[in-house]
This record gives structure tokens, C-alpha cells and sequence, in this order.
């Protein structure tokens, strides 16, 4: 059965990543090579590998560090002319655990999934843990998360007059940083005091990727959580 501590044997390709269109790469079979298929699940996104093992209450993230590409001619048809890789400014994995450690120390964390470091691959590449979450449904809303249609109305009333209130004064953008539903539920369950220093926090490091791919629910209680803040600087 695979286990966290297998991850340690795993040998990641120097040059690790998707292809340009986020699509399967020659490396990435190179990783589902060493990986059991019917133990683990993966997935990935522009910036991370990531591992889930059922039943496991955290998933595994492996940074990438760029994606292949490939240039043709004039369509695709032709005969390829070039292909390589294209390198990322920035670790992305280590970008989300530093932010993660600065958002605990200003107690700000708790919107975020539980993140933290494992160690390494055989050959040296970093490896991060993240608490296991349900995804956020565009289609669902925040159905899953308020039980009261008097509590999800009154919600959505109070980020209306937070929205309003805020015109004018040069951070009103920052209550549209997320879905509204979603919004709603995190300022029903943090309040407004933390959302809104979670919000200024998010400005002065520049985060604003929070589409509704990167958010979802704590299987843990429910709640609203972020289940990827590095955004995507390339």
C-alpha cells in the first residue's frame, strides 16, 4: 500500500512540468511511471504536482518548475520545428508555505488549508502537504455550507452594505476578490473584522488568483477554506 513515506523514493525529472497547454508532458509520465495507479490518484494545476491517496486526510503538492513547449511551423499539422521547456520565475509550492507561515504568525491562517513541509525526493525536490478539502462548486453556491436561508440571506446582505460602504475608498475591490458565494459563507463564518484584515493582507502581497478552482470547504468542520494562494506570476 502506498504511503507518505514512499514519497521519499520518487525521483522528479530536472525539468518537471505540464506542456504549454496544461496538458500531460513527457516528464509528468515519467512521475505516473513510479506511482501505483490503483493506490494514488493525481491531478495537477499550471504550478503543482499533486498526489492523493484515499482515505488520506492530506494530499501531497510537488512544485513544478516550468512547463514543455512546442512550436510548429504554422499549424499542427506540420513538421515540428522546435520544443523545450520554459523555466518559472519561482518555486510556487515554497512560494504558498512561506505565505502560509506568514498569514500563522499574524493569525491569519485559518482560511487557509493546512499546509505544511515533508521533506524530499530522491533527487532532492521538496515536498508539501496540504489538508485535504472539498472542492467549491460554482453550481452549488454555498448551499453546502449555511443551513438558515435566514443566515445565507442575512450574509449576503451584509457583504451588500460592506461592498457599498467600502465605494470610494480604494480598497472596495477587495470585497469582490472572491466569488460572491463563497464571500458570503467565509464572511458569515471569520467575521468582518478577519476578512477584512485576511483581505489587506492578500493586497499587500499581491494575491488575487481566487477563482472558484482554488476554493472549497474544510472536510474538518465545513468551512470556507483557500486551497491555493501563491498565484501566477509567469
Amino acid at each position: 500500500m502506498f504511503d507518505y513515506k514512499d514519497l521519499y523514493k520518487i525521483y522528479v525529472p530536472e525539468q518537471f512540468g505540464p506542456d504549454e497547454g496544461g496538458g500531460t508532458s513527457n516528464s509528468l509520465d515519467e512521475v505516473f511511471a513510479q506511482l501505483p495507479d490503483d493506490e494514488v490518484k493525481t491531478d495537477w494545476g499550471a504550478t503543482q504536482f499533486v498526489i492523493m491517496i484515499p482515505g488520506a486526510d492530506k494530499v501531497v503538492k510537488i512544485p513544478f518548475n516550468g512547463e514543455e513547449y512546442c512550436n510548429y511551423e504554422d499549424d499542427y499539422e506540420q513538421e515540428l520545428e522546435e520544443s523545450g521547456f520554459n523555466y518559472f520565475t519561482m518555486d510556487y509550492c515554497k512560494h504558498a508555505y512561506e505565505l502560509y507561515c506568514d498569514a500563522e504568525e499574524r493569525g491569519l491562517n485559518r482560511i487557509l488549508a493546512e499546509m505544511e513541509y515533508f521533506g524530499k525526493t530522491a533527487n532532492g525536490i521538496d515536498i508539501y502537504l496540504q489538508e485535504t478539502v472539498e472542492y467549491y462548486d460554482c453550481c452549488e453556491g454555498s448551499s453546502k455550507y449555511f443551513k438558515s436561508e435566514d443566515a445565507h440571506i442575512n450574509s449576503k446582505n451584509e457583504l451588500e452594505q460592506l461592498r457599498q460602504r467600502s465605494k470610494g475608498t480604494g480598497d472596495d475591490y477587495l470585497w469582490y476578490r472572491f466569488p460572491t458565494e463563497w464571500m458570503v459563507a467565509a464572511l458569515h463564518h471569520y467575521g468582518e473584522c478577519f476578512m477584512l484584515s485576511f483581505l489587506l493582507w492578500c493586497r499587500d502581497n499581491n494575491l488575487c488568483d481566487f477563482h472558484s478552482g482554488n476554493l472549497g470547504w474544510s472536510k474538518k468542520d465545513g468551512s470556507p477554506v483557500i486551497l491555493d494562494w501563491a498565484g501566477y506570476y509567469e
